[in-house]
């Protein structure tokens, strides 16, 4: 199954783009700077360091894919925090939005020029249900293609 069939058929997509993983580990950001020439290293890192959200809109998606606010997900986060129980969170998510993964995808990276891109993609289906890939795509003939795998994780 492609990627985009996954996000067409399976899943819930959390509106708004998230900074996730590129922050957790020195090992991923180096990972992320030997992709981009040097000169691009301070944009990267201006890039790297912002915190705003991208929030998605529905009617501008190639895939039709349900969408749920990022409110929505972090008031449940909040609630599984406060009573202290991390399957509370799934509970509520799979009571509300049935069986479908929650999907989160990563604000992209730009090169300079533009042409090289570096984003997050995670699937979770519950505590320790998921899977993700960070992938590098490269614009060829004003089309996104996956031009390398930079990590993997899976539970």
């Amino acid at each position: 199954m492609s990627q985009r069939e996954s996000l067409d058929k399976d899943g819930n997509l959390r509106d708004k783009l998230t900074n996730e993983s590129y922050h957790e580990t020195d090992y991923l950001v180096s990972k992320i700077k030997n992709v981009f020439p040097k000169e691009d290293f301070r944009i990267i890192q201006r890039q790297l360091n912002d915190t705003i959200a991208f929030q998605l809109h529905s009617e501008k998606l190639l895939a039709e894919v349900n969408l749920i606010s990022d409110d929505t997900i972090s008031k449940m986060s909040h609630n599984a925090e406060q009573a202290n129980n991390s399957s509370l969170f799934w509970e509520q998510y799979h009571g509300k939005y049935g069986e479908k993964a929650l999907i989160t995808i990563s604000k992209p990276i730009f090169s300079k020029n533009g042409t090289i891109a570096v984003v997050s993609l995670g699937y979770s289906y519950g505590r320790l249900s998921g899977y993700g890939q960070t992938f590098v795509l490269e614009k060829v003939n004003k089309k996104w293609k996956i031009k390398k795998v930079l990590s993997m994780w899976i539970s």
